[in-house]
């Protein structure tokens, strides 16, 4: 029977609505570690693609621990939800009638 609620509780952990909850709480948590209006103004300044590859390299790079595995939680997080969303899309097919 532990198996049985081990299985239930896994399942009820990554149902969609929790990874919503969670990636949600971490922005929240980066937002009020990082100044935002900061962040935006320097992106804006950022002119080609590499260059906005080594500032967000180095803006992950230069901050604290915490902030970086926000960033790590919210892109895997991002990345599930994305996986999960094209999987339940090819699953998904129109009937004519």
């Amino acid at each position: 029977m532990r198996r049985v609620y081990g299985v239930y509780i896994v399942r009820q952990l990554t149902s969609p609505m929790v990874r919503f909850a969670v990636l949600a709480t971490v922005f929240f948590a980066v937002a009020a570690s990082v100044s935002l209006p900061n962040v935006i103004q320097n992106v804006l300044n950022v002119q080609d693609i590499p260059g906005f590859i080594n500032f967000t390299v180095g803006a992950i790079v230069g901050t604290t621990l915490v902030v970086q595995l926000c960033v790590l939680v919210a892109v895997l997080l991002t990345a599930w939800i994305g996986v999960d969303v094209v999987r339940r899309a090819g699953n998904t097919q129109l009937s004519v009638q």
